[in-house]
This record gives C-alpha cells, structure tokens and sequence, in this order.
C-alpha cells in the first residue's frame, strides 16, 4: 500500500516584499566611436569609468542599449579620456 503524507496548508507561510524602484529615464547620450562614458562624482571630485548593469537574457538585437548603473551625486560625461573629461567641466 502506499502511504500518503499529508501538508497542512497553515504551516506553508511565505511572505516576500519585494521593494522596487522605479525607473526614471534621465537622458540619452550616445558617445563618439572610441570614447568611454565617465562617471564624475561631486562629492569628492573623483573620476572614473561608469558601470553599466548587464544585458538580461532573451531576444538580442545586433545594437544592443546598454544602462548606466547611476549613482547618486554623479555626473556622466562621455570622453576619449580622463584628460579630456576635465576640460568639459572646466567649460562647463
């Protein structure tokens, strides 16, 4: 004979609360062919290269759009270089 074990349905809880942010599109910027996106941030003055989130999987597309992981107190400024960057915020 089979023995049939029996759930309580009371003793299965699962509670998850999920908080999500939405998004919020802020701008496009498409640099020039050979220029890295810079993350500039204004707290401190520090520069560095802008972090990207990664491409979900699925249906690809030959141009992909990539998003910018933003950081609060951050400017981005596409440039060739770290030199470069510094004389568009002196224009500025």
């Amino acid at each position: 004979m089979k023995e049939v074990q029996s759930i309580e349905k009371d003793k299965i809880t699962i509670t998850k609360q999920v908080k999500q942010e939405k998004q919020k599109h802020i701008a496009r910027i498409k640099p020039h062919k050979g220029h890295t996106l810079f993350e500039v941030n204004l707290a401190n003055g520090e520069i560095r290269k802008a972090k990207f989130e990664p491409l979900t999987a699925g249906w690809t597309r030959e141009k992909q759009s990539k998003k910018v992981m933003v950081q609060k107190d951050c400017i981005y400024v596409p440039a060739l270089n770290v030199k470069n960057v510094i004389k568009k915020l002196l224009r500025k």
